[in-house]
């Protein structure tokens, strides 16, 4: 009879073992151009050319030193050994962020646009320091999965600038892959074709 019972709470104690393992080694840290560490989620949803993987990110649930979420809806990253592109909607509010980063050591030289439904708002390049974080979720993509295979244009070292630095982008290159053209109405890609059109005829 003691042996059953000490055989029952060491299989009790292995379940739980197990449990417990899944569950952290689920977790990842990742680098997201722009986001400071907070509660998110992520999902691995395929591996594609060049050691990039594609991550369905989304606001996860508050814990220990992550007691607040700022992130809404979902973004979609792509991350590499060394480069990132980050696409974000905020429905709610209109806009949407697309940005790209290229790594150079411990720091990610990085150039974005966000647009809003009717407009080009802004397109800046920004310097910042590589800094992942732990998020909820993770683990290893699965293997039937369909990757992300779009080219990354990312700016070059050479070609970047400080942070904070204006700088006007090619937002018609970025927007040229099926990828940003499904996140973007077709309104501001008209609008954006427009802009760029217009910039070309004053140089």
């Amino acid at each position: 009879m003691l042996g059953k019972m000490v055989l029952t709470r060491l299989n009790i104690l292995a379940a739980f073992c197990i449990f417990w393992a899944g569950h952290v080694f689920a977790q990842v840290s990742l680098y997201i151009p722009g986001v400071d560490p907070q509660a998110l989620s992520a999902t691995a949803l395929g591996v594609g050319p060049g050691g990039r993987t594609t991550w369905e990110i989304h606001p996860g649930v508050t814990s220990g030193d992550y007691d607040e979420v700022t992130f809404s809806g979902t973004a979609t990253l792509i991350e590499g050994p060394v480069d990132a592109r980050l696409f974000y909607v905020n429905a709610a509010n209109g806009y949407s962020i697309d940005e790209g980063c290229v790594f150079s050591s411990s720091v990610a030289r990085c150039r974005a646009a966000v647009l809003t439904d009717t407009v080009v708002t802004t397109s800046f390049r920004a310097t910042e320091t590589i800094s992942p974080f732990l998020v909820q979720g993770g683990g290893a993509p699965p293997s039937s999965s369909s990757p992300t295979t779009f080219a990354i244009s990312t700016p070059t070292p050479s070609s970047t600038a400080s942070s904070g630095e204006s700088a006007t982008p090619s937002v018609a290159g970025q927007l040229a892959n099926g990828s940003v053209g499904r996140l973007i109405p077709t309104s501001v890609l008209a609008l954006v074709v427009l802009a760029v059109l217009g910039s070309l005829w004053v140089l």
